[in-house]
């Protein structure tokens, strides 16, 4: 009997170190998947050069504008001064004008799955998903970042969300949580956005960028 139960206990103990093994095993799998995507996977995010909507130049301020490849006419913009630089999702209307869709804060995801404030000399693109023609960003609310600097936040704006954008540590770098980031269309970020959703507790905001 006592043999029996021994037995049994070591078999469990056996049983318990296979699972462990198979859990560490199917997150390594999942993050080598992820690796692999992001390395075949074709840019996203198209610099624009010498943009007709760079304000900047006579003022000395800097400007980054990409459109997105899968849509030309939405673009990503990060226009600001060193105390401030102001990052969003626009849209070029029928009438050839830029058209605010909303603020957000950028996240950027390096090579080594560790996470920093996405300037734009760090940024080099974003992951989306693409379903029946339409855009999904990968964005969260459930975050703590409160920004410092001296940027504009259009008053129909209660939230700025964590926007995911792939690139590597540069100059300035903070590093950043992982948030719980989820797949969000451009009209559910707007909607979102436009609510003081957050319902995490802050007990502390998470390192400030401007």
């Amino acid at each position: 009997m006592v043999a029996a139960l021994l037995f049994l206990r070591k078999t469990f103990t056996n049983l318990a170190k296979v699972e462990r093994g198979v859990s560490t095993l199917m997150k390594n799998l999942t993050t080598i998947t992820f690796l692999i995507i992001c390395s075949l996977a074709r840019a996203e995010l198209i610099p624009v050069d010498d943009s007709k909507f760079n304000l900047c130049k006579p003022y000395g301020c800097t400007y980054h504008e990409w459109y997105f490849e899968s849509d030309p006419s939405l673009r990503y913009i990060a226009v600001g001064y060193e105390d401030g630089i102001d990052y969003s999702l626009e849209r070029v209307g029928k009438d050839g004008k830029l058209n605010l869709l909303l603020k957000v804060n950028p996240i950027v995801k390096d090579s080594n799955n560790k996470f920093w404030w996405g300037y734009p000399w760090s940024t080099k693109d974003i992951l989306i998903q693409k379903t029946d023609g339409k855009i999904y960003l990968y964005a969260s609310f459930e975050h703590c970042i409160e920004r410092d600097g001296n940027i504009i936040v259009p008053e129909w704006q209660a939230t700025m969300p964590a926007l995911l954008l792939s690139g590597e540590y540069g100059k300035w770098n903070l590093a950043q949580e992982q948030y719980d980031y989820q797949l969000y269309s451009l009209s559910e970020l707007a909607v979102k956005s436009n609510i003081a959703n957050r319902s995490i507790s802050c007990a502390s905001s998470a390192p400030g960028a401007q």
